[in-house]
Formats: C-alpha cells, sequence, structure tokens
C-alpha cells in the first residue's frame, strides 16, 4: 500500500472536512486570504458556505464552528473547511 506524498511547504491554518450534506449558500463576497501556518496570508476564492445546524467544538483550540466553507486556493485545490474568523478574511481587510 502507498501512501500519498506529504505536503511541503506552508500549510492551510482551517481544518479540511467532507462535503457538507445540506443547503449550500452561494458565496457573495469571494476574494479572500487563509492564514498559512509559516504566518503569511494567501489569496483564495470563496465558493460557497454551509451553515451547520449543530454547531461543532474544536477540540484543540475550543473554537465554536458554526459554518463550514468551501474555497479554492491558489494552488487550483479545492476543499470545504471548518469556517474560523482568525484564519480567513476578506482580500481587502488589513491584519
Amino acid at each position: 500500500m502507498q501512501y500519498p506524498e506529504r505536503p511541503t511547504g506552508p500549510l492551510v491554518m482551517l481544518t479540511s472536512v467532507a462535503p457538507p450534506v445540506g443547503a449550500i449558500e452561494p458565496a457573495r463576497q469571494t476574494a479572500a486570504d487563509v492564514l498559512l501556518s509559516d504566518g503569511s496570508w494567501e489569496a483564495a476564492t470563496v465558493l460557497a458556505w454551509h451553515r451547520l445546524a449543530q454547531p461543532e467544538m474544536q477540540a484543540l483550540t475550543g473554537h465554536r464552528i458554526e459554518w463550514l466553507v468551501q474555497l479554492r486556493l491558489a494552488d487550483g485545490t479545492e476543499s470545504w473547511y471548518q469556517y474560523v474568523s482568525s484564519c480567513l478574511r476578506q482580500h481587502d481587510e488589513l491584519i
């Protein structure tokens, strides 16, 4: 059995999740920046949102997760993530 290669370089600081089941809301603001593990910000495109029926708590951080966000990253990959406001900002916001 072959394991996939580990990604190299900075990683997205949002937790990836399986695509949600249920209503998906298209994004109104699509230009965003996502926080990377080296402290830098990378441009991303917000594709959609999904509100969780039951909020979840992240075990390690204690963040209350109420939304999932679908992002297209700069390398073209698309995935769903737990939304944490400190790790995703509108593209025109200042730090």
